[in-house]
């Protein structure tokens, strides 16, 4: 007996019941695989808000993106790690890069991490920010990368935001005097 099966995108000649098991299998392989390639960072980490304004104390104007993160490898509770803000100038040109000194702690139930840079050069308005969580030693990726458009704050233009804005607190995260520049 034969018969043709079309299953998964995938069209077969079946020629017994081992060839049916056999696409069936293969398919479902292929859906663990596309699964998992998704799925495969141990912390999730979104946009909360995102501001570029000039500063009143120096020259300059100052870069912040807050994000969330969720831990979802527990290997990666409580351990230190680290975070990595890459900003772009319009024309896709990176103008600076920026991470925490000392790291931070992966909280268990997650939490709140604060980026800041300040850009001396005055003639950038609108900028793209990529975040990104690492280990501590700057040699894994850990986390999804997330990004934020924005423009400059102030002489009548507005902040853009790419998430939903939420209020977080302002102590938590490096200063711009304590930024690890690259």
């Amino acid at each position: 007996m034969s018969m043709k099966l079309s299953y998964c995108g995938l069209t077969s000649v079946v020629l017994g019941s081992l060839s049916v098991v056999s696409v069936l299998l293969l398919c479902h392989a292929m859906f663990i695989v596309s699964v998992s390639a998704q799925s495969n960072e141990g912390i999730l980490i979104k946009i909360v808000n995102s501001s570029f304004a000039p500063l009143s104390t120096v020259e300059g104007n100052q870069v912040r993106v807050a994000v969330t993160y969720q831990v979802n490898e527990g290997s990666l509770e409580d351990e230190k790690i680290n975070g990595i803000m890459k900003i772009y100038a319009e024309n896709g040109t990176l103008v600076h890069s920026s991470s925490f000194p000392e790291g931070f702690i992966a909280k268990k139930k997650g939490g709140t991490e604060i980026f800041r840079t300040t850009i001396r050069d005055p003639t950038v308005t609108n900028l793209m920010t990529n975040i990104t969580f690492i280990d501590f030693d700057r040699q894994e990726t850990l986390s999804n990368t997330v990004t934020a458009n924005i423009t400059m704050q102030g002489d009548n233009q507005t902040q853009t935001v790419s998430d939903e804005a939420e209020p977080v607190e302002e102590d938590e995260g490096p200063t711009e005097e304590d930024v690890f520049n690259e």
